[in-house]
């Protein structure tokens, strides 16, 4: 299924900042500043399929869309705003895509998996899950491998405590870091001092025991 990038501006308004978003396998996200994720949005799909009288959706290049997002103020944590911006959050992970996940390129300085609600994406995954994190021109394929060893060493303080694996794919002329949320290993409970000598000490006292009784048995 195809990926189209929209903006929405409203007419009542036409010099506030623009709404980007993204047509997605039938359904539509926009991007948040302050997650930097790309979040879903019914209303918007409504807007999109009716073509509501107040908004005007634009389609534009993939190409445009690094600038755009790059453009888009975070909202306000207070009143309203933050109530919106806490009930964003709190969307499932299936209602939450990256820029990877839309073909979108990670661009040189930028930190994919740092910041934002990345972290809590990650943290909430169900075991099995997996999901691409990054994706790079093949000229920057060690680039992409040096992010999949620190993701597996635990290198990223930050994610250090989820539970992933991380491995590189080759796609056409593009490379994706992706991860997989694997099962928390099990701890093994701390051995009191003194219960492995004890240990020893049972096991040699049957033994002797043991001996004891079966040279009974050969005297008797």
């Amino acid at each position: 299924m195809m990926t189209t990038f929209y903006t929405f501006t409203k007419d009542s308004d036409p010099q506030g900042s623009p709404v980007v978003a993204v047509d997605h396998q039938d359904r539509v996200y926009f991007f948040v500043a302050n997650t930097k994720l790309w979040h879903h949005s019914a209303r918007l799909e409504i807007q999109l399929d009716t073509n509501d009288a107040d908004w005007t959706a634009t389609e534009v290049p993939v190409e445009d869309v690094p600038a755009l997002i790059a453009a888009v103020k975070k909202m306000d944590g207070r009143g309203h705003s933050g109530r919106y911006l806490r009930d964003l959050k709190a969307q499932p992970v299936e209602d939450k895509l990256t820029n990877a996940e839309l073909g979108l390129l990670t661009a040189a300085g930028d930190r994919p998996v740092a910041g934002g609600e990345v972290r809590e994406l990650l943290r909430s995954l169900p075991v099995g899950a997996r999901r691409d994190v990054a994706l790079y021109t093949s000229d920057r394929k060690a680039v992409a491998q040096n992010l999949a060893y620190e993701l597996n060493n635990r290198l990223k303080k930050s994610l250090a405590d989820i539970p992933l694996r991380a491995g590189t794919s080759v796609v056409g002329s593009l490379v994706v870091v992706r991860v997989k949320k694997v099962a928390a290993p099990r701890q093994q409970k701390p051995t009191k001092a003194g219960s492995r000598g004890t240990g020893q000490a049972k096991k040699a006292a049957s033994s002797k025991r043991q001996k004891s009784v079966q040279a009974g048995a050969t005297t008797v």
